[in-house]
C-alpha cells in the first residue's frame, strides 16, 4: 500500500495542533455537517418518545429476584444505565479510539491531514483521494475492522452481561437503561454539531462517533447517528411486541417464563449482531456481484456474496440459540426450522433495507415472525 511520509506519531497526535484539521472549516451556514438537521431533529423526537414508552413500561414494575428480594424496575434501569455509561468511558471508547489510531497511523500510515479528515468533522474530505493513495481494499480492510469488530462486541455484550447480569435477565429494564444511554448521545451529538463545539477536535468528536466507516465520505457521520438512534428505538418497539402478544412477555416475573423471553431476544438480535457485520466483512472482499442501494453513504452497494453470508452465519447464530439457550419449549423440528425462517428474514430485511436503518428493520421483523411462530406452536406461553 502507498503510504504518506511523514507521519505523527502517537506523542505528536496529542500536541496542540493535532488538535484541529489544519483544512477544516467553522462556517456555520456553509458547513456540510449541519444540512440535516431537520433529520437530527426527528430522531432526538423518536428517542423522547421512545424513552417515555420504556419509562412508563417500567414505572410501577416491581418484581421478585430469585431470592425474593423486592426490586424495582426503574432502580434496576438506572443502575444498567450507570454500568454502560462507565463501559463507554473507561473501555469502550478508548479502545474505540485506539483501535482506529493504530489502524490509520501505524498500519496504514496516513498523513496528518488524511487522519483529521478521517478522525474529526468531514467538512472537508475528499473519499477518492484517500482511496487511491491508501487503496480501495486497505480502507475496506480498515472500516470492517472498526465499525463491524465493535458492532459485534456491543450487541455481544448487550445481550450476554448487560442483560444477564447487569438488568438480571429483565428485558424491561434493559430497554429503559439502553433508551436513556441513546437519548443522552445523541443529544451531546447535536450538542457538538450545532454548537459548534469541539467539531475539530479529533478525541471529542472520536468519542462521539465510535467507528464512522472511511467509505461513508461526509455522510458517515449522519449515518452514525441515524444507525444508532434507530439501534435504540428497536428495543422498546420489540419489547412491546413480545409484551403485547405473549404472556411470558417483558414483565414475566418467574424464572422460567423470564427465560423464554431472553431467548426470543437472542433470535431476533443474534442475527444483527453476526449476520449484518458477516454480510459486510464477506461481501467487502469476496463480494463479486454487486448491486446498488439506498442509504447514507458515499458508497453503496451490496452484493450477493455478502447476503449469502448474512444468511449462513445468522443460521449459525440462531440454531445455537434454538439447542444450547432455548429452555426446551420448541419442539426439535421447530428449533431447526425458526432459525431457518428467521435467518431468511434477516437476509431479505438486510439487503432492501435503506443503508443505516437495517438495525431497526431487522430486530422487528424477527420479533414479529418469532412470536408467530411461538404462539402457532405453544398456542400461548
Amino acid at each position: 500500500m502507498k503510504k504518506q511520509s511523514p507521519t505523527r506519531s502517537f506523542q505528536e497526535d496529542f500536541e496542540p495542533d493535532g488538535l484541529v484539521s489544519p483544512q477544516s472549516t467553522n462556517n456555520f451556514d456553509d458547513a456540510y455537517r449541519r444540512k440535516y438537521w431537520i433529520l437530527d431533529l426527528s430522531l432526538m423526537l423518536l428517542l423522547c418518545g421512545g424513552m417515555a414508552v420504556a419509562f412508563i413500561h417500567a414505572v410501577g414494575f416491581d418484581s421478585n429476584t430469585e431470592k425474593g428480594e423486592e426490586i424495582g424496575m426503574l432502580m434496576l434501569a438506572f443502575r444498567t444505565l450507570f454500568m454502560k455509561l462507565t463501559m463507554d468511558f473507561f473501555l469502550w471508547m478508548p479502545c474505540a479510539f485506539l483501535l482506529r489510531w493504530y489502524l490509520l497511523k501505524k498500519w496504514i500510515g496516513v498523513s496528518s491531514d488524511h487522519y483529521h479528515q478521517i478522525m474529526a468533522n468531514r467538512d472537508d474530505f475528499h473519499l477518492n483521494e484517500i482511496q487511491e493513495t491508501y487503496t480501495e481494499l486497505t480502507i475496506q480492510k480498515f472500516d470492517c475492522a472498526a465499525r463491524k469488530g465493535f458492532h459485534f462486541i456491543w450487541y455481544a455484550v448487550a445481550i450476554t452481561i448487560e442483560l444477564q447480569i447487569f438488568a438480571k435477565g429483565y428485558t424491561t429494564a434493559m430497554v429503559l437503561a439502553v433508551t436513556i444511554h441513546g437519548s443522552i448521545w445523541m443529544m451531546l451529538r447535536c450538542v457538538s454539531l450545532y454548537c459548534n463545539l469541539f467539531v475539530n477536535n479529533i478525541y471529542v468528536q472520536s468519542w462521539l462517533y465510535y467507528a464512522p466507516r472511511v467509505r461513508d465520505g461526509r455522510q458517515a457521520f449522519i449515518n452514525i447517528r441515524v444507525a444508532q438512534t434507530l439501534t435504540v428505538l428497536a428495543t422498546p418497539v420489540c419489547n412491546l411486541i413480545l409484551d403485547a402478544a405473549t404472556k411470558c412477555g417483558p414483565k414475566a416475573v418467574e424464572v422460567d417464563t423470564r427465560n423464554i423471553v431472553q431467548s426470543m431476544v437472542f433470535l431476533v438480535f443474534l442475527p444483527v449482531a453476526v449476520g449484518d457485520a458477516m454480510g459486510e466483512i464477506i461481501g467487502s472482499f469476496y463480494g463479486k456481484h454487486k448491486f446498488a442501494v439506498k442509504g447514507f453513504g458515499e458508497i453503496n452497494k451490496k452484493s450477493i456474496e455478502g447476503c449469502a453470508a448474512v444468511f449462513l452465519s445468522s443460521l449459525v447464530a440462531t440454531m445455537m440459540s434454538t439447542f444450547v439457550f432455548w429452555p426446551d419449549e420448541l419442539t426439535e423440528e421447530w428449533s431447526i426450522i425458526l432459525p431457518i425462517l428467521v435467518s431468511l428474514l434477516t437476509m431479505i430485511t438486510e439487503s432492501i433495507a435503506f443503508r443505516s436503518t437495517d438495525n431497526f428493520v431487522i430486530p422487528v421483523c424477527n420479533t414479529i415472525l418469532v412470536v408467530l411462530v411461538y404462539r402457532k406452536v405453544r398456542g400461548e406461553c
